[in-house]
């Protein structure tokens, strides 16, 4: 094999790619003019365009010719394992951006540890704060093994090592090492797996690339076989570090970059499958943040000035929470339409959960904590007015006026637990009637059902607001509670809400029955969801009279016998 001496003394002859990259364009421009001058119709003719190779692979099949190299030799241990590299075939050789290695072992079912490792190092960095080296783990398959590698430090000379375990331990030893010259000065970079995220089949599916630019926030799509990730983001010396819980491995969440302009190198640590409790690195990736300082922009709507709307919270500035986020505003009251706007609405999405707040507008001023109920993660908060419609409906029209996002560092998902839309259960009247409701009761099942009978035996159908559409934003368990009527909605509130107020995780089912639009309520109980439809259980429908008679069948029916009558679309928060 060549020296690095040798190596620099043949460097003359690569350096000249630029003079014959310069000559080709030369003869690239005096082919247009020549083409340019003549009178010949082109348009008479059809042309199968051609596959044509590009410049630079060009150069390399030019420089592989030039190159006088010898064959790659094995070491002794990889000559006892019956290695045969089948790619590449030479010491030496020119690439464009990246290459194939790729090969077979015989005696691979020997080997303690089925991986071949390839280092690959840059012996002429041209990226400063980008790593010179790099490392593959690769699957060894049926006694096979392959792998792209993308020469990563621009162009210029790299030294890559093949590697092997031991029989009988996890140390690698070398099999046989070569150089190559990338002729392509384009950046471009592999996410880096470790070997252990390889195992646990740890894989991200955005970005594609180790190298990608951004604008003060970056997403990260992957799956896995881990409950939880550990996300570790450091630009220089400052570090900011998240544990990411992974429901079913999946990992869907975008980051913040909260240091301002620059390379931030991002790190995925999952837990080791040896030792569940040590964290081992799983990828790594670089983001280049774009942005000029460290901001959560706030992005305004046309109807923010047109219907008067000033926040004073949230502010320009990286946001940050934890079960709470805090929006507190007023209304112009010369601005149009300002003295119908009773409420402001708040949505708050993370992935593809969503949950919608009502606020109360109170002498043009509202404030409020908005609940960032689905655990740590980034969430978008959006800030909505509403139609103002004098008509009453069924549904309720809301139109943005501005946009942020805000990062959660809660270390519970409390989706099923927090006051929602319509569900107060943080209000002390609530907590003491589920107090009593559920007193003397031995356990959860037996509070769930309490508080299933209390709401079912309480409260009247209302026909006349289910007539007449004469639904509010108002609408919700304390005013269920006070006026003892309301339509399926309302007996799903409230039974939410005393639910939750003695922290008995609950939701909102929305879906159909008897033909129309239904509400009805999940409840977590002995570690499994129950159903139960306290509107049913309340009476029957009869001649467009509702009479009242309390039916047990509809708290914790079989599955089988309540998917009959009812047909469930989905959750409400």
């Amino acid at each position: 094999m060549q020296s690095i001496e040798e190596d620099k003394k043949c460097e003359g002859a690569f350096v000249m790619k630029e003079k014959l990259l310069r000559y080709f364009l030369l003869l690239f421009l005096a082919s247009i003019l020549t083409l340019s001058a003549c009178s010949f119709q082109w348009s008479q003719f059809t042309f199968q365009q051609p596959v044509a190779a590009s410049f630079w692979d060009l150069q390399v099949q030019t420089w592989n010719k030039r190159i006088s190299s010898k064959e790659l030799t094995l070491t002794d241990y990889g000559k006892r394992l019956g290695i045969e590299v089948i790619s590449p075939k030479f010491e030496r050789f020119a690439a464009n951006l990246s290459f194939q290695v790729s090969g077979k072992i015989e005696k691979w079912q020997s080997l303690q540890t089925k991986f071949i490792k390839l280092e690959v190092v840059a012996l002429e960095p041209k990226t400063n704060k980008l790593p010179n080296a790099f490392t593959y783990f690769v699957p060894i398959q049926g006694g096979r093994f392959t792998q792209e590698i993308t020469l990563f430090a621009r162009d210029g000379l790299y030294q890559v090592k093949i590697m092997a375990p031991e029989q009988h331990s996890a140390e690698y030893l070398p099999v046989t090492t070569f150089q190559v010259m990338n002729l392509n000065p384009e950046l471009a970079l592999d996410i880096q797996y470790s070997q252990e995220a390889i195992q646990r089949d740890w894989k991200l599916t955005n970005p594609h690339g180790g190298y990608i630019t951004a604008n003060g926030f970056f997403e990260l799509n992957g799956s896995g076989t881990t409950e939880k990730v550990h996300i570790r983001i450091r630009k220089g010396e400052q570090t900011w570090e998240r544990e990411i819980q992974t429901p079913q491995g999946q990992l869907q969440e975008e980051f913040p970059l909260p240091y301002g302009v620059g390379l931030y190198e991002v790190q995925i640590w999952i837990p080791s499958k040896e030792n569940p409790e040590q964290k081992v690195i799983g990828a790594t990736l670089y983001v280049n943040n774009q942005l000029a300082k460290s901001a959560s922009k706030i992005q305004y709507t046309d109807l923010y000035e047109q219907r008067g709307l000033k926040l004073f919270l949230p502010e320009e500035e990286y946001l940050q929470a934890k079960f709470v986020h805090s929006i507190r505003g007023e209304i112009d009251p010369k601005a149009p339409m300002a003295k119908q706007t009773e409420y402001v609405v708040i949505q708050i999405m993370k992935g593809k959960d969503k949950a919608t707040y009502f606020v109360p507008v109170e002498e043009g001023f509202f404030n409020w904590r908005v609940g960032l109920r689905f655990g740590a993660g980034m969430y978008q908060v959006t800030l909505l007015v509403p139609e103002v419609n004098q008509t009453k409906t069924t549904t309720f029209r809301f139109y943005p006026v501005a946009r942020w996002k805000v990062w959660s560092d809660a270390d519970r998902d409390l989706r099923d637990l927090m006051p929602s839309r319509g569900i107060q259960s943080a209000d002390p009247e609530i907590r003491q009637f589920a107090k009593q409701i559920t007193r003397g009761k031995k356990n959860d099942y037996e509070k769930v059902k309490a508080i299933y009978e209390f709401v079912a035996k309480h409260i009247e159908y209302d026909l006349e607001k289910l007539k007449n559409n004469d639904y509010e934003w108002t609408d919700g368990a304390l005013k269920t509670l006070t006026t003892r009527k309301g339509v399926c909605q309302d007996f799903s509130f409230l039974t939410l809400a005393l639910l939750r107020s003695i922290d008995l995780p609950a939701r909102f089912i929305e879906g159909e029955a008897g033909g129309q639009q239904h509400a009805w309520v999940e409840a977590w109980v002995d570690g499994r969801w129950i159903s139960m439809d306290p509107t049913w259980g309340a009476g029957v429908l009869e001649d467009g009279r509702f009479i009242k008679k309390y039916e047990e069948k509809y708290f914790d029916p079989s599955p089988e016998l309540f998917n009959k009558t009812h047909t469930r679309k989905g959750v409400v928060y």
